[in-house]
């Protein structure tokens, strides 16, 4: 690529493109102004898309890395097809401090008086990438009943395995994080392992669910 001054192309952007800015590149660097300027656009669609549901810049780009799979149900319960008909808010948040039983959960779903339904991810998660924390925002997301149910919790656990699996497919660097540095990553790949240990089913996921002493009082359905 022709020398460009970088600077005095985004000066021109600011107002209106002049034919006279037009005819000052070449063909091929118009190709590539163009190609960054929709780059930038599309990060402020997510931005923007997204700004009902968090203001956190790191839960924006784990909710627009589930677009790149077919997760749209899951981004459609975010947005607000739930029982609540609003944007679900999604925060991090010291769990530990809101309960001292909850200082070994990942994240909970809960709701305010007013019906806003919050997804709140333990703050010692933040820093994790945003494929893990999208993950652990699908498993939340599948939470819809008024109380959860042994039955829903499976189908959570199972949603989050699936979605790493799938990022894992997309990205294959996941695979070689470290579990000490990224501990969400750790219990991801424990579920990814459950889920093709039983064959691409959620069986042996079933029986890590049912035996822990975390969900012994939830009902079967």
């Amino acid at each position: 690529m022709s020398s460009v001054s970088w600077r005095s192309i985004f000066k021109n952007l600011q107002g209106s493109i002049s034919l006279d800015f037009i005819l000052r590149y070449s063909k091929k660097d118009l190709q590539v102004i163009l190609f960054i300027l929709l780059i930038s656009f599309t990060n402020i669609s997510y931005a923007q898309k997204y700004t009902d549901i968090s203001s956190d810049s790191r839960i924006e780009n784990a909710l627009s890395v589930l677009e790149k799979t077919d997760s749209q149900k899951v981004l459609n319960t975010l947005m607000g097809s739930n029982s609540s008909h609003h944007p679900v808010k999604i925060i991090f948040y010291s769990l530990m401090l809101l309960d001292p039983k909850l200082a070994d959960a990942h994240a909970l779903s809960t709701s305010a008086n007013d019906g806003t339904i919050y997804i709140v991810i333990d703050s010692k998660y933040q820093n994790e990438p945003r494929e893990a924390l999208a993950s652990i925002i699908v498993h939340e997301a599948t939470h819809q009943l008024s109380r959860t149910t042994m039955e829903e919790e499976i189908q959570a656990w199972t949603n989050e395995a699936v979605q790493w699996i799938k990022f894992k497919k997309m990205n294959p660097k996941l695979a070689h994080l470290d579990e000490n540095q990224y501990r969400l990553v750790k219990r991801l790949n424990y579920l990814e392992s459950l889920y093709l240990k039983g064959n691409n089913t959620n069986e042996l996921i079933a029986e890590a669910v049912i035996n822990n002493s975390s969900y012994q009082l939830l009902s079967l359905k």
